[in-house]
């Protein structure tokens, strides 16, 4: 996995600093994997929103969950008496290379996306 950007975002609600993190990850000499988490195309790259740390993700991670969760206090309260939610904010894209995959990032599309995800507040 290669960690391509990230820029930090507000405070939610529930005190958590987060971020907006950006990965991709190449999966071209495996097209089982890629079969199996229905990816269009070899590389996949994963924006999130990224609650509570600000390190790059781990190399290690399956693709499937290029993804960080976010805990948000709604004020409701729901039937086990939480008031938090959990959710997850997060856009990919597949792109046949890795270099297309960085190549995005300097994109209108990429820019809008991650400044919508960076403006969140929870």
């Amino acid at each position: 996995m290669t960690h391509l950007q990230e820029v930090a975002g507000s405070t939610l609600s529930t005190g958590l600093p987060f971020s907006v993190r950006s990965t991709a990850m190449d999966l071209s000499h495996d097209p089982e994997e890629r079969r199996i988490h229905q990816w269009t195309d070899n590389v996949r790259v994963q924006t999130s929103l990224s609650a509570g740390e600000t390190l790059p993700a781990d190399p290690e991670m399956l693709p499937r969950l290029l993804y960080s969760l976010g805990s948000v206090d709604t004020g409701v309260t729901a039937s086990n008496g939480v008031t938090t939610r959990v959710i997850i904010f997060t856009a990919s894209r597949d792109v046949a290379t890795m270099q297309a995959a960085i190549d995005y990032t300097d994109s209108v599309e990429y820019l809008q996306l991650q400044a919508r995800m960076a403006s969140f507040r929870g």
